[in-house]
């Protein structure tokens, strides 16, 4: 099967007959604020298969983290999960109402690269007790198997002198060395599944590189399924095999990345990419960064909720908010009523150039080119 951004029917799965190892049906996340009820997540549904990455990508704010959390299952108390929403593990519910015993999924499993190891790492322990208590706490291993195994995995991700290094503490590594030691943490116990939220956040070009390189290798050779969440297209450009676009909570696009990149149809995704360097640009050309800012997500306008920073936006986009539909595969959709690419978003893009301004009241020069 090759529709691994499918929108399925969670609700009637009994078994794992699709071949999805993770299946997320419209998810919606909460949280009580003092200004009202913020949706950081809003209906998002979504399937992955063993041995495939999934790149989540948007804004900062846009729910990637606050999704890949509710994944997890480590949501603050203040989160509330809705009841219509469900996650599956291979076939398996594991919210709400678990069918199976959960205590022994998260860490084992599915694992979790966090994007800051100065504050997800223990400060007061060392690398190596880190590593061994994650090894002792699913596997039956000995403390000889597990300090072994501890070395071995410190060796894997590239780490040089491992003996060494597992006797030290988090503040005596580099950045780039405590991101490895998280991945090896997170590839500790062999899981099928693994959620990389932002891995080379504040990491310099070449460490990224570096990083990625070593987590499609490791992908490659065990066969597990990655979800990498990321504010950066160009990431996902090359690592992953579909992207799923998010903005203000929701699922804007997702289609197969090659797909998508050639192909895509939402001008918020199209934004994104606008706003990329490029080698062939002049040195000190200006990017087109998107206009305005993120929407409210604490009851939030009606309509479509980047229309007021759409360059195609007309009227009915601010009463009236988009519903998925079809791209140009099987596996592409979208949520916008003047998508780039067709005729009705160049009509309404030209009706806006003469205007001089979209519906929403933003100022339009010479746009987002279609």
């Amino acid at each position: 099967m090759t529709a691994t951004v499918s929108t399925p029917d969670i609700g009637s799965h009994q078994n794992d007959d699709s071949g999805s190892i993770l299946e997320v049906g419209n998810l919606t996340v909460e949280f009580e604020t003092p200004t009202g009820l913020l949706r950081a997540v809003d209906g998002v549904s979504f399937d992955l298969q063993s041995g495939r990455t999934l790149g989540i990508v948007g804004e900062s704010g846009s729910g990637k983290s606050v999704l890949s959390r509710a994944i997890m299952g480590i949501l603050p108390r203040s989160a509330r999960v809705s009841e219509s929403s469900e996650i599956r593990f291979e076939g398996k519910r594991v919210h709400p109402n678990p069918e199976i015993d959960v205590s022994g999924l998260w860490g084992a499993k599915i694992s979790m690269i966090f994007q800051d190891p100065m504050t997800a790492l223990t400060p007061v322990m060392t690398v190596g007790q880190q590593l061994t208590e994650t090894l002792r706490q699913h596997l039956p291993l000995s403390k000889k198997e597990a300090d072994r195994r501890a070395v071995e995995l410190l060796q894997q991700v590239g780490i040089s002198e491992p003996a060494y290094r597992v006797k030290q503490y988090p503040h005596q590594l580099s950045g780039g060395m405590r991101q490895r030691v998280m991945i090896a943490l997170a590839l500790s116990c062999a899981p099928k599944l693994v959620v990389a939220d932002e891995p080379t956040t504040a990491l310099d070009v070449t460490v990224q590189h570096q990083i990625l390189n070593l987590l499609g290798s490791l992908q490659k050779s065990d066969g597990m399924a990655m979800i990498l969440v990321t504010h950066d297209l160009g990431v996902v450009a090359g690592r992953t095999d579909d992207t799923m676009v998010m903005y203000a909570g929701t699922v804007v696009e997702r289609a197969e990345t090659a797909n998508l990149f050639g192909n895509m149809r939402h001008p918020y995704t199209q934004a994104l990419l606008n706003s990329l360097p490029r080698l062939e640009y002049p040195s000190h050309t200006r990017l087109d960064a998107i206009p305005g800012l993120p929407p409210r997500v604490v009851d939030p306008e009606p309509g479509c909720r980047f229309a007021p920073r759409c360059p195609n936006a007309q009227a009915r986009c601010l009463t009236e908010a988009p519903q998925p539909q079809q791209g140009p595969t099987a596996e592409h959709t979208f949520s916008c009523f003047y998508p780039v690419g067709t005729p009705e978003g160049r009509a309404a893009h030209d009706d806006n150039l003469r205007a001089g301004r979209t519906a929403a009241g933003l100022e339009v020069g010479k746009g987002v080119p279609e």
